[in-house]
């Protein structure tokens, strides 16, 4: 689940994926990072991408990460710079975002079962693989 943090007049969001597993999904799950709906789920809702340092925005349509966090687990992050509220911080996030930040959560409810395809199949790949001198 994505977690924000308001800091000063930054706000930041952070993924409960990496950055390394987004670009993964990216790659060979491109779909995962898609959440639909509508008549036959034919709609897109809200759609995940990575970019470059300083690409990164979250809106009502999706969000594309550009960085990550400064610490070991290196979480996929969206730094909004110059967040200026007025009045109840937790309001203000929630007005502006909330509606986004529940669309991104329903989309990396499903990564961890998608990750743990990626690495069985990477693995049945690589136990068919034979080096030969």
């Amino acid at each position: 689940m994505a977690t924000v943090t308001v800091c000063g007049n930054a706000l930041v969001i952070t993924s409960a994926a990496t950055m390394a597993e987004l670009k993964t999904l990216e790659k060979l799950r491109p779909d995962a990072l898609v959440l639909r709906g509508g008549e036959n789920n034919k709609s897109v809702l809200f759609r995940v991408a990575t970019g470059d340092p300083g690409d990164g925005e979250i809106t009502a349509l999706g969000a594309v990460f550009d960085g990550v966090t400064h610490d070991e687990q290196k979480k996929a992050t969206i730094t909004i710079p110059d967040f200026t509220p007025c009045g109840d911080v937790k309001q203000a996030v929630y007005d502006q975002y909330g509606g986004a930040i529940v669309l991104l959560n329903k989309l990396e409810e499903s990564w961890g079962t998608v990750h743990g395809e990626i690495a069985a199949e990477k693995q049945g790949v690589m136990n068919a693989i034979s080096c030969v001198q």
